[in-house]
């Protein structure tokens, strides 16, 4: 069994207990929790799907950090939201308009909780990359910043993001980087159909190998005084625009050639 992962607050232990309960391996409880009706509600739909619930006075060591707001629930899951890459593109797990966000060393948590939020919102049977090394992994103050929507997201960790990048190009996706810079923007690109939005990171952006394996790089146009958006909300826009694309019917998808959209 892979390690479980402790997630707390009364929305993500409740969408786990709704979308995967089996992957929900026993609930802490504070005494009080139960009180208030929408705590009821949980408590009792943990034990109609027979899963076990602890009252605590303190939660365990490790389990909760320090500052986390758990109001007085926690609960230990499996990472149903880990998913392989080539598995996913080898199975047909794709859709005529699937989109992926690629984060490039995100390294604040709740980034990356909101970023899994909107994907989930947005992009139906889309997916998340993540490096190993240099950024956020999902965790439970990720979860509880995508307010427990990270169940229903894939997430793919790879070791190299360049490497994977590539393999999405190969398998008919065109590659997108967001850029302040960029002279194109998003509303002037085509990004129906099977996309990967590239995220820099919170400080330096997109690093120069990352930028260059991108087939374009966009801007999001803003009105002055502010150049550009927090990475979290600047995923939001590209990814209501790719879902309005697709709804529109702008295209068909990019098809097996790179010279379109350029």
């Amino acid at each position: 069994m892979e390690d479980l992962v402790p997630i707390w607050g009364t929305h993500p232990v409740e969408e786990f207990l709704k979308a995967r309960p089996d992957s929900v391996h026993g609930i802490s409880a504070l005494p009080s929790f139960g009180k208030k009706a929408h705590q009821a509600r949980l408590l009792d739909l943990a034990s109609s799907r027979g899963i076990e619930i602890s009252r605590v006075k303190v939660f365990p060591a490790g389990s909760v950090l320090p500052e986390a707001v758990h109001q007085g629930v926690v609960a230990l899951v499996s990472p149903v939201w880990k998913s392989d890459l080539n598995s996913i593109l080898s199975s047909g797990q794709t859709q005529k308009q699937t989109t992926v966000v690629a984060c490039d060393q995100i390294t604040d948590p709740r980034n990356l909780g909101a970023i899994l939020r909107s994907v989930a919102a947005l992009a139906p049977g889309g997916f998340v990359l993540l490096q190993k090394r240099g950024s956020a992994q999902v965790n439970g103050t990720v979860i509880k910043a995508s307010a427990g929507l990270a169940v229903h997201v894939r997430v793919c960790t790879v070791s190299n993001l360049v490497r994977a990048l590539k393999i999405l190009k190969d398998g008919h996706f065109w590659v997108f980087g967001l850029h302040p810079g960029a002279d194109k923007a998003l509303w002037d690109a085509d990004i129906s159909g099977n996309s990967v939005m590239v995220l820099g990171s919170e400080g330096t952006g997109l690093r120069k190998l990352v930028r260059q394996t991108c087939d374009i790089m966009l801007r999001i146009p803003s009105c002055r005084p502010v150049d550009s958006l927090n990475v979290s909300a600047a995923a939001t826009v590209f990814l209501y625009e790719a879902l309005r694309q697709d709804r529109k019917g702008k295209s068909a998808g990019f098809g097996d050639s790179h010279a379109k959209g350029v």
